[in-house]
């Protein structure tokens, strides 16, 4: 076979359809380092399966689709397909049959799909047609770059698992692992039989004695039983002698009735006329009653009429007086705000009188301000004739003031840097005070860390210990459980059963059939009514089908197991309740299959088990039910089983528990350990999540102890700094009070020069002056304000006169208004007097009628008294017989209960003994003994009883069924040591098969091997060998290679060169031998020279003869030695395409 064509479709960085198409033989692939021909040899590898990331060199499936370039889009599908072809008379010859694989991934797919001849597959149907085509696992050959080196370097180990998948034995490995798994479940299973097995043996070892003592207890029981049929027998003979005389004395009280009850009716009679006498005289007072109650409902009507019109009465009088109130408040206020609007007018006429004199005021003020500045213009001509004198005095004055300038912007500058340093000295300070505070802060957060962190060490102290609690009860617990599957399968079901789920449990049965006790769940109440009714169809095995039934059974006779029933779900007929039926009020739980929930897989054979059958609290209920509905099964919750064919089974149970309540007690345990297990899984997750907190409180412990010493250093820092700022203060301070006295100096200097110049300005101001003009100024400004003032003040009061003006209108407004509301409540208020005087007339007619209507009630009263006195005569002789009537039948009634005492009696009596003691009929026995005999037989057997003590009647069944246990797992144990033996000499058969197929195929390796190195080297040696030491399946294969002139050396021993020339050799040794169809090699000629180039070459064109080689190369003189050549280019960045070459082109 060959890979004929490979079809690409925006796979990795070949955007859009690309097709090549391959010769059977030698085909080579070339172009340059990164334009994708490596991902030619992914696209192979995809297409057949392979899912290795790092093999296909993705991350993740998106990264397989086309990521766009400058001229197509980026895509979300990929897609390769690949034909293989068959060629049927060797290379040259007619071909044969083919087949198309293919692969696409699309994130709408969600991943990728499979394709076989254009018809979507499986992976496993994939693997298959790989197998068809000899493509199985490594049966072809993908090398790519630096693989060849891998080849080399690999670990003997590695190397001969490489070998094995190569030559299929790694299928031989599998299975022997997998027989090696069975082994062990078998070797299990043997353990757990034979410690079955001896605790089944101690057992019966322990209950002998009390065996013994139960065998003697069964034979007085039997002497007790015949006592008690002796006397079942003669009591039931002489019940029913009673029950016949008792009918007798009933027939002769019967007749007796009837002569008193012809007595009784005649004076009923009489009665009955009295009584229809009584009636017209009922009717009429019947007429009175309800004039009564008509007049009564109405005076009631009126009476309430009266009391809501005198309410409403009070109400007026009441909304009358709060109105007076109301209005003379209203007054109150309205006498305020005139009060008010006289006291606002009053400031209002002051403030406009002192509002006119400062007015007049202002104008007086202008007037002698503009006379002021006439005067001054004429001063001030004066005043420049002095001047010039004062400019010899004033000379020197400069020349002391540039000196005093000087200095004071000396000591200006001195003391503006002691004012920023006062203030750095108190920003520092602040700085301090907050540095501490800080460092405070973080001791703090750092003594919280800690606490939090010793919290979080103790938290998973905590649950670590609840986590070790919680595995040692799930370990408790799943111990219970197994006890109890073992008590369940080994105790409780028959030997066929178990040797039939034991042989499916095992795998050496197919099929997997399921108990009828374990098809469905059912409440606790249940369990015994549920065990009574299907006794031995508990142990019914449900399959599904015939073929499975068939199964089963071949295997209990194929072991001798004994026999089964077995329920096939094909023909199962599910039966249903019977909704017709009436079922009483009280009694009924309900319908079985409305009681149970069946597992829906076997619904229809719990259907057919449980559809009709009713379940009843009582053994009373369930006999009502039968003898009204016989056709229907009925069970009670005591577990008394009524059936359609009249029969009644009854009685105690075992002390034991049933399988239902064993199995019930198994649900619990296991949802009690999946309760456990989520419990664990919750403490798990817990701890980790505290571990977590608790690195996150340490961590943030070790921050906060980075964080004080922080703190620690800034604070130091802002100290030091504070220092150095007092000291530049002291400085500072000492050079101020320098520049003081030199400033002290100049300015008596300059004082000097200023009193010369005083002096001259007084001569000056002897000359006539006018007074200052700005004072005039300023008192007119003053004036203006004041009158300002004023005019704001007039304004303010006339709007309080405004707002007093209109509050007195809204309170005439309201005086008006209650004065309207009073007239409104006067009106209505005569108005309800008016209908009040009405109510009280009517409330008085009705009083007068009432008393004409009592007037003829106590008329009807003395005609009812006579006739009242007629007919308890009447009654008194009625009475009488009934009374004689009701003596005869309460006798009657006393027989009739004796009747149904006797009756219950031997109810009683046959539902008891019945069943055990069929009775023979009055003549069908011969008892001399009497009654009082035969109790006393009956209590000495009794006593004779109860002196063997205790006797545990079950441990007779239990020795049985123990018995019955220990041969079936005698012979369980028997078929397990027969499957262990034959999966041994399966292991062994299969060692030695692999074992010879590995070293055949090891020795036709080594022989190819050697040929090839000798070949590939010129001479040399090259050999395969198995290490030393270790077992047939643990032996690795070490390579020994001995380049022409060198020692033999191992492979790390080698040059690059020669490496890879032992690694081709190993290779295409592995490939002939193994019979590969396939070769795809990317660049392993890369690192070899001309001359083992050329080697190289030969040897893939000589090994394409037989099989097809698919070569990614850079080398010239390989692409030579091709049949087909392709070539791969990058046309832009990140677009492949598949371009046809010329040799003579690529240099």
């Amino acid at each position: 076979m060959f890979l004929e064509r490979l079809f690409l479709k925006n796979f990795k960085s070949f955007g859009g359809s690309h097709e090549l198409r391959f010769a059977p033989g030698f085909t080579a692939v070339v172009g340059p380092n990164g334009s994708g021909k490596s991902n030619l040899l992914d696209a192979l590898r995809w297409v057949l399966g392979d899912g290795s990331a790092s093999r296909l060199r993705i991350t993740r499936l998106g990264d397989l689709a086309f990521q766009g370039s400058a001229s197509l889009a980026r895509s979300t599908e990929a897609e390769v397909s690949l034909r293989l072809r068959e060629i049927s008379d060797g290379i040259e010859g007619g071909r044969g049959r083919s087949c198309t694989l293919g692969r696409r991934f699309s994130p709408e797919d969600g991943g990728s799909l499979f394709f076989l001849d254009g018809a979507r597959v499986r992976l496993q149907d994939v693997d298959e047609a790989k197998r068809s085509w000899r493509l199985e696992g490594d049966r072809f050959a993908f090398i790519g770059q630096g693989e060849v080196a891998e080849v080399v370097q690999q670990r003997p180990r590695e190397r001969r698992v490489h070998l094995e998948s190569l030559f299929g034995i790694d299928i031989y490995r599998r299975r022997r692992d997998e027989a090696l798994e069975k082994l062990s479940v078998v070797g299990e299973e043997l353990r757990r039989l034979a410690l079955l097995q001896g605790e089944l043996e101690g057992r019966r070892r322990e209950i002998a004695p009390a065996v013994r003592r139960a065998e003697e207890a069964r034979a007085v029981m039997e002497a007790l039983q015949d006592a008690r049929r002796g006397l079942y027998w003669r009591r039931r003979r002489e019940a029913e002698r009673d029950q016949c005389e008792l009918a007798e004395a009933q027939e002769e009280q019967r007749a007796l009735f009837s002569l008193l009850s012809g007595w009784k009716r005649g004076w009923e009679g009489v009665l009955g006329r009295f009584n229809q006498a009584v009636t017209p005289w009922e009717r009429e007072s019947s007429t009175l009653r309800a004039d009564f109650l008509e007049k009564k409902e109405r005076r009631e009507k009126l009476h309430r009429r009266a009391f809501e019109e005198g309410s409403a009465l009070n109400n007026l009088k009441n909304l009358r007086e709060d109105l007076h109130r109301r209005r003379e408040d209203g007054r109150e206020a309205r006498w305020r705000c005139e009060a008010a609007l006289r006291e606002r007018s009053l400031e209002m006429e002051s403030h406009r009188e002192a509002l006119e004199v400062l007015r007049s005021r202002l104008a007086e003020e202008e007037e002698a301000w503009r006379l002021v500045h006439q005067g001054r213009a004429e001063e001030r001509a004066l005043r420049d004739e002095a001047t010039a004198a004062l400019a010899a005095v004033r000379e020197e004055a400069p020349r002391v003031a540039g000196r005093l300038t000087s200095l004071g912007r000396r000591w200006r500058a001195v003391v503006e840097e002691e004012r920023d340093g006062v203030k750095a000295q108190e920003r520092l300070g602040r700085e301090v005070e907050e540095g501490r505070r800080r460092l405070s802060r973080s001791e703090q957060d750092a003594a919280d860390a800690v606490r939090r962190a010793g919290d979080a060490y103790a938290l998973c102290q905590s649950m670590g210990g609840d986590l070790q609690r919680e595995r040692r009860e799930l370990a408790t617990l799943r111990h219970r459980g197994e006890e109890l599957k073992e008590q369940l399968q080994g105790n409780i079901y028959p030997r066929p059963v178990q040797h039939v789920l034991s042989a499916a449990r095992l795998g050496r049965l197919a099929a997997r059939p399921v108990p009828a006790l374990e098809t469905f769940q059912c409440p606790a109440t249940l369990w015994a009514p549920l065990d009574a009714y299907l006794g031995g169809r508990r142990f019914w095995l449900f399959v599904q089908d015939f073929a499975e039934a068939g199964r089963c059974i071949d295997q209990l006779k194929k072991a001798r197991a004994g026999r089964a029933t077995f329920l096939p779900m094909e023909q199962a007929k599910p039966r249903h309740p019977d909704r017709r039926v009436t079922l009483p009020p009280r009694g009924v739980v309900g319908w079985a299959l409305d009681l149970v929930t069946p597992d829906p897989a076997w619904e229809a054979g719990v259907a057919h088990l449980l559809g009709d059958l009713l379940v009843v609290e009582t053994y009373a209920v369930g006999v009502e039910l039968v003898r009204r509905e016989p056709r229907i099964p009925v069970v009670t919750l005591e577990g008394d089983v009524f059936l359609p064919g009249g029969t009644v089974t009854g009685g105690a149970s075992g002390r034991e528990k049933g399988p239902m309540e064993l199995r019930h007690q198994l649900g619990m345990v296991e949802e009690e350990v999946r309760g456990r297990e989520r419990r664990l899984t919750e403490l798990e997750w817990g701890l980790k999540e505290a571990e977590g907190r608790e690195r996150a409180a340490a961590k943030l412990r070790e921050e906060s102890a980075l964080a004080v010493g922080r703190e620690e250093k800034a604070l130091a820092g802002v100290r030091s700094a504070k220092e150095r700022v007092d000291q530049r203060l002291e400085a500072l301070g000492e050079e101020r009070e320098e520049l003081l006295r030199v400033l002290g100096e100049e300015g008596r200097r300059l004082a000097a020069a200023r009193q010369r110049e005083r002096e001259l300005c007084d001569a000056l101001g002897r000359l006539p002056s006018v007074p200052e003009e700005r004072a005039w100024e300023s008192r007119v400004v003053a004036l203006r304000g004041e009158v300002a003032l004023g005019e704001e003040r007039l304004r303010s009061a006339e709007a309080l006169v405004r707002r007093e003006t209109a509050a007195l209108a809204q309170a005439d407004e309201a005086m008006t208004a209650f004065t309207e509301d009073l007239r409104r409540i006067d009106e209505e208020e005569a108005s309800r007097k008016k209908s009040l005087r009405d109510v009280g007339q009517k409330i008085w007619d009705l009083w007068r009628e009432n008393k004409l209507l009592e007037e003829r009630q106590s008329r009807l009263l003395d005609r009812r008294t006579a006739l009242d006195r007629r007919t308890a005569r009447a009654r008194l002789r009625a009475r009488a017989a009934a009374e004689r009537m009701e003596g005869a039948r309460a006798a009657a009634e006393r027989m009739e209960r004796m009747g149904r005492d006797l009756t219950r009696e031997l109810d009683d009596l046959s539902a008891l003994w019945e069943g055990q003691f069929p009775y023979p009929g009055q003549e069908g026995f011969e008892e001399p003994r009497t009654l009082e005999e035969l109790r006393r037989t009956l209590r000495e057997r009794e006593r004779a009883l109860r002196e063997l003590g205790e006797v545990d009647g079950g441990v007779l069944s239990e020795d049985r069924s123990l018995e019955e246990r220990v041969l079936f797992l005698q012979d369980q144990t028997q078929d397990v040591t027969r499957a262990r033996e034959e999966l041994q000499a399966f292991i062994s058969d299969t060692d030695a098969q692999a074992g010879a197929l590995f070293s055949q195929a090891l020795q036709g390796i080594d022989r190819r091997f050697n040929e090839l190195f000798r070949r590939l080297f010129g001479g040399g040696e090259g050999r395969l060998m198995l290490t030393e030491g270790l077992s047939l399946w643990d032996a690795g294969v070490e390579v020994m290679a001995r380049p022409p002139g060198k020692t033999p050396q191992h492979l790390g021993q080698l040059s690059g060169g020669e490496q890879s020339l032992t690694g081709i050799a190993l290779l295409f040794a592995a490939m002939e031998v193994a019979g590969a169809p396939l070769a795809v090699l990317d660049e392993v000629d890369a690192a070899l020279d001309e001359a083992n180039l050329k080697r190289f070459a030969a040897l893939a064109e000589e090994c394409a003869r037989t099989r097809q080689l698919i070569v990614m190369t850079h080398r010239r003189y390989t692409m030579e030695r091709a049949q087909v050549l392709y070539g791969v280019t990058m046309s832009e960045p990140g677009l492949s395409q598949v371009v046809g070459v010329r040799l003579e082109d690529w240099t």
